[in-house]
């Protein structure tokens, strides 16, 4: 199958479309009520960030670029996540 590997997201990400996938395993989901979650799909770690906007891209250092409305914000996401437990 094209060395595609198929994964398994967890069921509290299944309802939400990923936005972004980063070198070190990270994907990016853009959740309700301004929520970022952050799934590691080789730890099985989920973290999450509140956040005001969605989310429009991820840069090398795992920042988030936000738009709202007409608003745009930069966030440094790497000191503000805070993991989710699972079920």
């Amino acid at each position: 199958m094209n060395n595609f590997k198929l994964l398994d997201t967890p069921d509290e990400l299944k309802q939400i479309r990923p936005k972004h996938i980063a070198d070190n395993g990270d994907i990016y989901f853009d959740g309700p009520m301004g929520k970022v979650n952050i799934w590691n799909y080789k730890t099985d770690i989920i973290r999450q960030n509140k956040v005001k906007g969605k989310l429009a891209d991820v840069d090398i250092k795992h920042n988030f670029l936000l738009i709202d409305g007409k608003e745009f914000g930069y966030y440094n996401a790497a000191s503000k996540l805070a993991d989710l437990p699972r079920r």
